[in-house]
């Protein structure tokens, strides 16, 4: 399966839950938010959601900072 195939099946919106699975776990989801400027769509009480574009620019700037 090609990468397009993959990202074109995953969801744009992702629950804090699935978008720590989608970064490599909680910590990771915690220092792109803190750190490279990741922040939530939605936040509300009880809900969190990323948008999975701003999640992978997030880590296009994690890589850049290493």
């Amino acid at each position: 399966m090609k990468y397009s195939d993959i990202m074109a099946t995953l969801p744009r919106l992702l629950r804090s839950r699935d978008a720590a699975d989608y970064v490599a776990g909680e910590a990771v989801l915690v220092d792109l938010s803190e750190n490279h400027g990741l922040k939530p769509i939605i936040q509300k009480k009880g809900v969190t959601a990323y948008d999975r574009h701003d999640l992978d620019a997030a880590i296009e700037r994690l890589k850049k900072s290493k």
